[in-house]
């Protein structure tokens, strides 16, 4: 999923069919991790046993495009 969809959903913009898919995906496994915030957001996050699931998650999204790339270097974003 982009920033700029997800800006969209913010915005009131109707989610297309696969990112409501891959939502209900990820909230569906957020929901099966016990604990409070903190504790589900550390087993997100942890990697000690392999890839993370944010990782899998962020791997599952990757094709090997640039959606949006910058106008701007990074030395002219520095620079502002």
């Amino acid at each position: 999923m982009s920033r700029r969809a997800v800006q969209g959903w913010i915005a009131g913009a109707t989610m297309a069919r696969h990112h409501e898919e891959k939502m209900a995906r990820v909230l569906g496994q957020v929901r099966q991790i016990a604990g409070p915030e903190e504790q589900r957001r550390a087993a997100i996050l942890r990697s000690d046993r392999g890839p993370s699931i944010f990782a899998q998650w962020a791997e599952e999204g990757r094709d090997g495009r640039i959606l949006q790339p910058s106008a701007l270097s990074g030395a002219d974003l520095l620079k502002s």
